[in-house]
Parts: C-alpha cells; sequence; structure tokens
C-alpha cells in the first residue's frame, strides 16, 4: 500500500496509511523515505528519517542510500557527513550501492577529496560507481582528472563504458578545451561502444566547439543532427557567438531558438546580450517585445544557505523573505562594525571604504532577490 501510493505521487495518503500502521519494520520506514525521495520532498525524507533513528529502528542500507541521494540533490555536506558518521557507527561496510550513493554525496556536495576516498576504498564497483566519479571529477573542474579515470576504467574493469559516463567524458573535453579528443570519443560512441548519440551529447560538443570557437562546424553539426536540437544546443551555440561576436551565425541560431520560445527564454536573452554589446538597440528592444508577447521571463535564480542543519531558500521571484527586517539589521550591524574597522585600520586608504559598500550593496541584493 505505501508503494502503491509512493508510486502514484500520493505521499499525503502514504503518510497517513504509514502514521496508522500497528506496527512498523525498516523495510516499511525504508518505503515511506524513499517514496519522499522520489517526489522530491527533500524536507520530509530528513523529517522521517529522524523520526526512524529516534524511534530505534535501524536504517538498511538501502534507506541510507536513499537518504544519501537526497544530501546529493540539496547539496547539503554536514548532513551527508553525518550520515556518513552513522553508517560507520553501524559497520556497515562500503558494498558497491552504498559506496556509489556516499561518492555521489560528496562529489555533488563539493568534497571531492572525500568522494575519491570513498570510491578508493571501494572492494567493488560497477558502471554506476564509475559513471558518479567520472561525473563527479568533470562537474568539479578536474577534467583531467576525469578522463584519466575514465581511461583506467577500461583498462582495469570490465564494464563497458554507458551514455552518462560518455557524456560526462564529452563534458570534460569541452571543459579542458580538448575539442579533437571529444570529437574522437563522440565518433567512437556507436562505432566502438555500440551507444547511439543522444540529443544531449549533440549539445554537448556543441558547446565544446562553440567554446573553442569552432562556430561554423558548430552550426554544421546541429543541421545534420537525425533529431530536432535541443534548445540548449542552439543556446550554447548563442553563447559562443557573443563571446566570438560573430552577428552572422547568431541571428541564424536565433530564428531557430524563436521555435522553441514557447519553452525557454534563455537564448533570447543570449541574442538580447549579443545585440546590446553590438550596439543593436533597435534589435535588442525587438527580442524583448518577442519575449513580452510570448510571456517568457528570465528564469529566477535561486540560492541557500545551510545553518545549523537547517537549510534557507532564497528565490528571486519572491522579492521578500520571511525575515527580511532582521537580515537588514545584522547587515547594518555588519556594516558600522565595518566602518569603525576601516577608520581605525585603514584612514589613510580610500579603496577600503569603496569596498564596504560594494559588499553592503551586494548582500542587499541577495537578500531581497536570492541572486
Amino acid at each position: 500500500m505505501l508503494g502503491g501510493y509512493s508510486m502514484n505521487r500520493q505521499m499525503d495518503e502514504a503518510k497517513y496509511f504509514f502514521d496508522n500502521m500497528p506496527t512498523r519494520s525498516n523495510v516499511s520506514w525504508g518505503i515511506i523515505i524513499g517514496g519522499y525521495v522520489e517526489n522530491k520532498q527533500f524536507d520530509k525524507v530528513f523529517e522521517v528519517f529522524n523520526e526512524m533513528l529516534l524511534s530505534g529502528e535501524t536504517p538498511t542500507k538501502l534507506t541510507f542510500s536513499s537518504v544519501l541521494s537526497t544530501c546529493a540533490s540539496v547539496a547539503s555536506l554536514e548532513k551527508g557527513k553525518d550520515i556518513h558518521g552513522k553508517i560507520l557507527k553501524l559497520g556497515f561496510h562500503y558494498d558497491v550501492y552504498l559506496g556509489t550513493a556516499l561518492t555521489d554525496m560528496y562529489a555533488k556536495s563539493g568534497d571531492i577529496e572525500s568522494s575519491k576516498q570513498v570510491f578508493d576504498r571501494m572492494s567493488e564497483r560497477n558502471e554506476f560507481s564509475w559513471t558518479v566519479m567520472i561525473q563527479g571529477l568533470a562537474e568539479s573542474g578536474f577534467a583531467d582528472g576525469s578522463l584519466s579515470l575514465f581511461e583506467e576504467m577500461k583498462r582495469s574493469s570490465s564494464v563497458a563504458p554507458n551514455e552518462f559516463m560518455l557524456l560526462s567524458v564529452l563534458f570534460a573535453c569541452s571543459h579542458c578545451g580538448l575539442v579533437d579528443k571529444g570529437l574522437e570519443f563522440f565518433g567512437a560512441m556507436e562505432s566502438v561502444y555500440g551507444l547511439k548519440p543522444k540529443e544531449r551529447h549533440y549539445t554537448c560538443v556543441v558547446d565544446m566547439l562553440s567554446r573553442s570557437g569552432r562556430l561554423y562546424e558548430a552550426e554544421e553539426l546541429i543541421n545534420s543532427m537525425p533529431f530536432q536540437p535541443e534548445a540548449n544546443a542552439l543556446a550554447a551555440l548563442l553563447s559562443g557567438c557573443k563571446t566570438y561576436k560573430n552577428e552572422e551565425i547568431a541571428e541564424r541560431t536565433a530564428r531557430k531558438l524563436v521555435e522553441f520560445a514557447e519553452k525557454n527564454s534563455a537564448g533570447l536573452v543570449l541574442l538580447s546580450n549579443i545585440y546590446a554589446s553590438a550596439g543593436r538597440w533597435v534589435d535588442v528592444s525587438n527580442v524583448r517585445k518577442l519575449m513580452r508577447e510570448k510571456g517568457l521571463k528570465k528564469s529566477g535564480g535561486c540560492s541557500w544557505v545551510e545553518v545549523r542543519n537547517h537549510l534557507y531558500s532564497f528565490y528571486s521571484e519572491d522579492g521578500t523573505h520571511s525575515k527580511l527586517a532582521e537580515i537588514y539589521d545584522i547587515l547594518e550591524l555588519l556594516r558600522s562594525e565595518m566602518m569603525a574597522s576601516q577608520s581605525n585600520f585603514f584612514n589613510l586608504q580610500s579603496y577600503p571604504f569603496l569596498l564596504v559598500e560594494m559588499i553592503w550593496d551586494f548582500m542587499g541584493i541577495i537578500c531581497c532577490t536570492g541572486s
């Protein structure tokens, strides 16, 4: 019953059923926690997991893996470390599932060293373990390490590359500037690994070519795709056009991107920026008018900070925060203290005063918009 409610996204009914069960096992606890994970109700995951611990029930490895995936989703390193400590206290070993979950949590929370340590200690690794580590290194800026690990996997294991792994490899090549090597991997996907490239693989290659200034090749690849290109591929090419100031390709790409205007505003924002950098203000006005007609807005920003195991989120759409007045009071106090320190220690130089003013303005923007 719990599984059925969860699969049908009826978590209120699932929780009511769970609360009225005469007895519960670690399996039933695991199912309700897994349901919240699947439905992305991450606050509830931590809440129910804490209830489970207080009840004296010992989580299974599967339950720990579910909670660790939640920590990875919200990049909550402190909660992840706390759960890691509980795993060690219970004497669980790094099996392939738990080890992979820990590796993923640390990588997505920005602690790539701990992620690598867990990965290295795993006695067994499957394709998911290798994929998580290769992806984690690539997305954390260690592109060379990601490519080296991929080569190590091919040499030392029987695991065959999968589409997610190769997507990470292409991403690494893009951010390393290894365009020719990336194209080699892309060409080998079908001929060597038997994997047909999907839209996101093409998008990654377009981004790779665009970043390196090979805009005509990127445009040609978009035109030769066996399916409709993603809006992100067009946006990547537009971004390259902005960097390398190629208005000709930008306009052709923009015409295609208008077809995606009902769903995606990012490309039109980029086009507007390209026109603005070229001083073409009439075209900027036309693009902005098109966005208004389509009811499109630039995607709102979201930022968050974790304080004492509590996650505080700021959304640019809101423009307000429940504790906005208190935040400004603290900022005013901080500003006063900084001004006093500035007058005492830096009274012969003018730049600290400007720095204080800039920090004040910037913090004010964060509190109001979450940008």
